[in-house]
């Protein structure tokens, strides 16, 4: 076997225990894995959606209020992925609450007052084939939502 066989020989070896030592670790954490750590709820109140134009299609921007403070991780998670049968493709807004909090000094910290509200928002991108034949959008909060309704084509 001569110098550059070796070298191509021991390059392979190298590149197959590099791939055995991934294989090793565990795969990053997906999306459903993450709320099962902070499961995410739908928030109490969607206030307003917006939509705007973008190469390929829309950009969908929901403002919404959770009960509390300390919410994270805004989605916009859509409810059946297509247009329903009234035409209108529906989301549901969903946020990870806030981590329940830690004993200090043995007693618990007094919760928050119940009129205190946090602001969120949301965006998610909507391709134009998924509008093309849809009425309007639609985001749903717990206790009120909104919707946008597109003009019908002259």
């Amino acid at each position: 076997m001569n110098r550059r066989q070796m070298l191509s020989r021991l390059g392979w070896l190298a590149a197959a225990a590099a791939l055995t030592a991934c294989a090793d670790e565990p795969a990053p954490p997906t999306v459903e894995d993450m709320d099962e750590v902070g499961a995410k709820q739908v928030v109490a109140r969607v206030a307003r959606l917006e939509i705007g134009r973008v190469h390929k299609g829309f950009i969908l921007t929901a403002y919404a209020e959770a009960d509390g403070v300390g919410w994270s991780r805004p989605q916009l998670r859509p409810r059946t992925g297509m247009v329903g049968p009234d035409g209108y493709f529906e989301f549901d807004f969903v946020a990870s609450p806030a981590a329940p909090p830690k004993p200090k000094g043995g007693k618990l910290p007094p919760p928050p007052p119940p009129e205190l509200t946090q602001k969120l928002r949301a965006d998610t991108p909507v391709s134009d084939a998924l509008l093309q034949n849809a009425r309007g959008v639609r985001v749903f909060g717990v206790q009120a939502g909104a919707e946008i309704g597109f003009a019908a084509a002259p």
